[in-house]
């Protein structure tokens, strides 16, 4: 459309102080309204008389998937002039498991280690939910409800 070439067009971009970057992936977008309401809904947290209390009682959720029979590399010694060993790469798609970890602001609360091939779906995390809440009830001392 200029008549000169993208790499031209690029140069004087890039002399004038521009930078080409990619646009940053969110899972979706935010009406200006959300974006306020999830503001206000922040401030009126932060404001809260007994703010340290609320921040304490928080607990967080992580899960990572992770390897559970990590095969070593081991060293040999070889005579010099030698090839060493091929040894192929273990498969490590075979061994790994999904832990699901919570914690609070003092420590661990539940963690559980899903079978191998189960993933996390309504129901597993349902019943998460329900052992973290038995995990509370416990670290708290506090009767279950009728």
């Amino acid at each position: 459309m200029l008549g000169c070439s993208y790499q031209t067009i690029s140069n004087h971009l890039h002399d004038l102080g521009y930078r080409r970057v990619l646009a940053r992936w969110v899972p979706h977008a935010l009406s200006p309204y959300q974006m306020q309401a999830r503001v206000t809904a922040c401030q009126s947290l932060l404001l809260t008389p007994k703010r340290k209390e609320f921040l304490a009682d928080l607990v967080t959720r992580v899960a990572s998937w992770v390897l559970y029979n990590n095969d070593t590399h081991r060293a040999v010694w070889i005579p010099r002039g030698e090839e060493p060993l091929v040894q192929p790469k273990a498969n490590l798609h075979e061994k790994k498991c999904l832990l699901s970890c919570f914690w609070d602001a003092k420590g661990m609360l539940y963690y559980e280690l899903l079978q191998q091939g189960k993933t996390v779906n309504a129901t597993t995390y349902s019943n998460q939910l329900a052992s973290l809440a038995l995990a509370l009830r416990e670290k708290l001392r506090c009767p279950p409800p009728p």
